[in-house]
């Protein structure tokens, strides 16, 4: 949790009487993160299921709002965006699948730098109701002679298939990244656009996070 942000446990917003998790940033000009995370997986094929339910207070923005994403570890020193991120983005909000790629390092030490690939889903952004995903990745890899061994993440919404990317889809470090949900909004850090703060928090609820071991 980033400043006053939160993240419990209340009951589902649609009246079934299940617990869900509530994660909560408010428009505070210093909130930006409400996340929990999940550790440690080692190589190979997952399958992740999680379900959203975004309030139609939502507050629309410019930039993208992360939800879920796997997310990588500092390399150099420097912290990478996530390979992977589910994010509900614009004012005319859109989901996307956003996948980052390492570009090639000109010496070991060298400042690393990422190339972002970003996918609309054909998804339309309901409110006040459930949103159902299932994300199955397999990880990308690099060989004895280091060259890549493309990964795929096939994306599916309220079991339809959405997206099947075949390509790179992480940077290839000690551990795979792992699993973040909740909500992530960089757009909101302290002085990071100059923003008019208008107090209306961004809310976001969680169920349903299953993760299955696919090897």
């Amino acid at each position: 949790m980033e400043n006053s942000s939160t993240a419990v446990i209340v009951k589902d917003p649609t009246g079934t009487g299940e617990n869900v998790a509530k994660f909560t940033v408010p428009d505070d000009g210093k909130s930006y993160r409400a996340e929990i995370q999940r550790k440690q997986f080692g190589w190979g094929q997952y399958n992740y299921s999680v379900s959203h339910y975004i309030p139609s207070s939502w507050p629309l923005f410019d930039y993208g709002t992360i939800l879920a994403q796997w997310h990588g570890y500092s390399l150099n020193d420097k912290n990478l965006n996530p390979p992977i991120a589910l994010v509900l983005s614009g004012k005319k909000p859109e989901w996307q699948l956003h996948i980052y790629q390492l570009k090639p390092l000109s010496s070991p030490s060298a400042v690393p730098e990422t190339v972002l690939k970003r996918y609309v889903l054909d998804v339309p952004v309901t409110f006040n109701q459930w949103h159902n995903w299932n994300f199955d990745i397999k990880w990308s890899q690099l060989d004895e002679n280091n060259q890549l061994i493309p990964g795929q993440i096939i994306v599916k919404h309220n079991n339809v298939e959405v997206a099947n990317i075949i390509s790179g889809n992480n940077y290839h470090q000690k551990w795979p990244p792992y699993f973040q949900m909740g909500i992530y909004r960089a757009s909101w850090k302290e002085g990071a656009l100059n923003r008019p703060i208008v107090g209306n928090p961004i809310e976001v609820y969680h169920k349903g996070v299953v993760i299955k071991d696919m090897n």
